[in-house]
């Protein structure tokens, strides 16, 4: 629409049919009243921490195992923001109520916007207060790190679990490497766990252990070849 004129461009009307067009105010005692933020729900980062327990058999309570991290990365809150409950002889209770959103345009299909596809909007991290009694060993899939003259090749070492589950460290300094180059002269290893072959060919090890820090509670060793670019 052209202000000056009202004239309305690049719109077809359709026989039959009724429509409703709002023009620019020109009243000169018409006036804006401006809606501010403070009226609407914030977004914001919210992380909750809960604190995880044990179940002990034949008992009613249990020891605290962890902690359970709760996060939104963007919770809309509702208008009406938290509630705050309580008195002199019961706890204090705070509720906050809001939508976790995904403002990632790229997530959304033109065809359904609630048919996968979708972004993370919240997740959970669980924390145990002692991770290395969780911990029995590590390994690395096939014994062997292969890299090419002057390139480079992750170690890829695994954590085996007391529960038999291979988990990727996250972050791969969890894990301290430690080179051995062998005839692979000018081979180096980053603390998280990037091999960078030097250019001569040969053989040597890694040295895995956990934790990065302080005493060895576990080690492991893998081959090194350094072969031809």
């Amino acid at each position: 629409m052209t202000p000056a004129t009202g004239t309305i461009t690049g719109f077809t009307a359709e026989n039959g049919k009724s429509y409703k067009v709002w023009y620019f105010a020109k009243k000169p005692a018409a006036q804006v009243g401006i809606v501010n933020g403070a009226f609407n729900g914030r977004i914001v980062h919210f992380t909750a921490q809960i604190a995880v327990y044990q179940n002990v058999s034949g008992k009613n309570k249990g020891t605290r195992w962890g902690w359970a991290y709760l996060i939104v990365p963007r919770l809309y809150l509702n208008p009406e923001g938290g509630n705050l409950t309580g008195d002199q002889t019961n706890y204090d209770t705070t509720t906050i109520t809001g939508r976790a959103i995904n403002e990632d345009a790229d997530v959304i299909s033109a065809e359904c916007d609630a048919c996968g596809g979708m972004g993370t909007v919240s997740y959970m991290v669980l924390v145990p207060d002692e991770e290395s009694d969780e911990v029995a060993g590590l390994a690395v899939i096939g014994g062997v790190v292969s890299v090419a003259a002057s390139g480079t090749a992750p170690v890829g070492a695994k954590m085996v679990m007391k529960n038999g589950e291979l988990v990727t460290p996250s972050p791969a300094s969890l894990l301290k490497y430690t080179v051995t180059a062998g005839t692979a002269t000018g081979t180096t290893v980053s603390a998280d766990g990037i091999v960078t072959a030097g250019s001569t060919q040969g053989t040597g090890s890694i040295t895995i252990q956990y934790p990065a820090e302080g005493t060895a509670k576990y080690t492991a060793q893998a081959v090194l070849e350094v072969t031809s670019e």
